[in-house]
Parts: structure tokens; sequence; C-alpha cells
């Protein structure tokens, strides 16, 4: 039964669609400080 509900239950696709979001959105919001940080550095 743990295989069988954990097959249906996309366990697996879930964490890699949770994942991906999360790591698309995290680097999304780094990416926007980093250019705003290097020019703060460059105008220095």
């Amino acid at each position: 039964m743990d295989r069988r509900g954990k097959r249906p239950w996309t366990d697996r696709p879930s964490s890699s669609l949770s994942q991906q979001p999360t790591s698309r959105q995290q680097p999304t919001p780094r990416l926007a400080v980093d250019p705003r940080r290097l020019q703060d550095v460059i105008r220095k």
C-alpha cells in the first residue's frame, strides 16, 4: 500500500515541481539584488 499510495501521490514529481519554482524564485531575487549591488560597487 505504501508503494501504491506513494506512486499516485506523485511525491517525486511534487518534490521536483516544488524545487523548480523554489530554485527559480531564489536566484530571481538574488539576481535582482546582484545587479544592484554590482552597480553600487562599480559606482564606488
